[in-house]
């Protein structure tokens, strides 16, 4: 997609031609470790925002509000009792259903980001959950701008990412092991 073409990961590196100090080479490796751990996370980020555009489309038909819940069980019971055809929308309740499985997927990694591991409430897991548009019962609008937002911190994180590399490509005597 050209559009998170410009969100790919920067790589690249320089020739080392000057000795380092200890102290200069101590610091170089935990800066290589900082700078590492945010590449993961950057490439993460690169997979979540493929993952909000799933969601993003999925969510122009789909059920949405306070009912959607009621909607889709209805539709589904009327599918497996043979009334699909005339009384359902097979895309909304497939659409529906989708949406709410690959929103699970960012939850986690959301809740990873919150300190998995570390007793997690309800409260926070339903939070992670708005954060992604997880619930189908918010409204269309709701669960659009949510996706934005995440979009948004997403974009931006890879953005910060490619600056700070792009600022240690560029510095003399250094070199990245990419």
């Amino acid at each position: 997609n050209p559009e998170t073409q410009r969100y790919d990961i920067l790589l690249g590196g320089v020739e080392t031609k000057a000795p380092k100090s200890v102290f200069g080479e101590e610091l170089e490796k935990g800066e290589a470790k900082t700078f590492g751990e945010e590449r993961i996370k950057a490439q993460e980020a690169t997979k979540s925002l493929q993952e909000l555009q799933v969601l993003q489309e999925l969510s122009k038909n789909m059920f949405t509000g306070s009912a959607a819940g009621v909607r889709l069980a209805l539709n589904k019971w009327a599918q497996e009792t043979g009334y699909g055809d005339t009384f359902t929308d097979p895309t909304k309740v497939s659409n529906t259903e989708a949406f709410s499985a690959t929103a699970g997927k960012l939850v986690g990694k959301i809740i990873k980001d919150f300190g998995a591991g570390t007793g997690l409430s309800d409260a926070d897991r339903e939070y992670a959950e708005k954060i992604v548009g997880g619930k189908i019962t918010l409204t269309a609008e709701s669960i659009a701008k949510v996706l934005a937002i995440a979009e948004k911190a997403n974009k931006g994180y890879i953005e910060k990412f490619n600056k700070k590399a792009s600022q240690i490509m560029e510095r003399e005597g250094e070199r990245l092991p990419y």
